[in-house]
C-alpha cells in the first residue's frame, strides 16, 4: 500500500487531521480542558479535538467507529492515562490503521508544571508485527 501512495491520498489532503498518538505530536497549540466526567483535548491541527472520558467506565461494546478512536481515560496520580479504541479505518503516511488498532498515552505535567510530558504505546494487529512505542 505505501508504494502506491502520494500525498494527494493523505487524509490531511482532505482536511481530516491525524488520528492520535500523531496528533499529539504536532507542533501546534494543544489544549487539554477538564470536566466534570470527561477532558477534552483539542488541537489547532485542522480543528481536532478528543472527549477523554473519566468516570469510570469501559469503552462501549459494537462496531461504531470514530476517527479519534473512543477513550476513556483516570489517573495514576498525577498522571493522566489514556485508553484509546474504536479508531475509524484510516492512514498516515500511507500506513494504515483500523479496527484493532489499541492506543495507550499517559501525560503528565513537568518542569513545575510548564512542560506536557507524554508517552504512549500503539498496538495494530491488523498492520503492525509489533508494538509502536514513543
Amino acid at each position: 500500500m505505501r508504494a502506491h501512495f502520494t500525498p494527494k491520498d493523505s487524509g490531511q489532503a482532505q482536511c481530516v487531521p491525524v488520528a492520535a498518538p500523531m496528533l499529539m505530536v504536532y507542533p501546534v497549540v494543544t489544549a487539554f480542558a477538564e470536566a466534570t466526567d470527561h477532558i477534552l483535548i483539542t488541537s489547532e491541527w485542522l480543528g481536532a479535538s478528543r472527549t477523554v472520558y473519566t468516570y469510570g467506565w469501559a469503552h462501549p461494546p459494537g462496531a461504531e467507529r470514530f476517527q479519534q478512536g473512543h477513550s476513556v481515560g483516570h489517573w495514576e496520580g498525577k498522571t493522566l492515562v489514556v485508553d484509546t479504541t474504536h479508531f475509524s479505518d484510516q492512514e498516515t503516511g500511507g500506513i494504515p490503521s483500523g479496527g484493532q488498532r489499541h492506543l495507550v498515552e499517559r501525560f503528565a505535567l513537568a518542569d513545575g508544571g510548564r512542560r506536557l510530558s507524554s508517552a504512549y504505546v500503539l498496538e495494530d494487529p491488523q498492520y503492525l508485527t509489533d508494538s509502536v512505542a514513543g
